[in-house]
């Protein structure tokens, strides 16, 4: 019965690498114009969604502090993320274009975050979104960098 688990976690693991890998390519292809939008809309995303969040819940930890957040409850916030962003697709809107990709930040950052076979995807994909940082215009590197990156 262990083994069933264990099996499960290895294969969520790989298909998140895979995800994760797949993003990073795409990160490091886009100009520094194109993250610093994204990192702007990631932090207007942080704002609005933590306006009534209590601290260090885990809804919380996955914008500030994603590495407390554990497996499962990481890929259920994922989950829920994924399927506004597709919503979001749907429109075709250059918002929901902008929209989705200020969530993939936040998406591929909680799962390298709580997996921690997967951590060394995450501080190469914040070592590759610091190329934007200076033509944000309301993403923050001190605050809004989640903590571990």
């Amino acid at each position: 019965m262990f083994s069933l688990f264990k099996r499960k976690r290895h294969i969520r693991l790989l298909a998140n690498e895979k995800a994760l890998l797949h993003y990073l390519e795409v990160v490091k292809d886009l100009p520094a114009v194109e993250i610093g939008r994204g990192l702007d809309m990631a932090a207007e995303i942080k704002s609005s969604s933590l306006k009534f969040e209590e601290a260090h819940t885990d809804y919380w930890n996955a914008f500030n502090k994603p590495v407390l957040v554990n497996e499962k409850t990481a890929e259920r916030i994922q989950a829920h993320w994924v399927e506004q962003m597709m919503v979001m697709h749907e429109t075709q809107s250059i918002q929901a274009q902008l929209y989705a990709s200020g969530m993939s930040i936040w998406s591929h950052t909680l799962l390298s975050a709580a997996y921690p076979e997967l951590r060394q995807y995450g501080l190469v994909l914040w070592n590759e979104l610091q190329r934007g940082f200076i033509l944000c215009k309301w993403f923050d590197p001190q605050q809004d960098v989640p903590e571990v990156f």
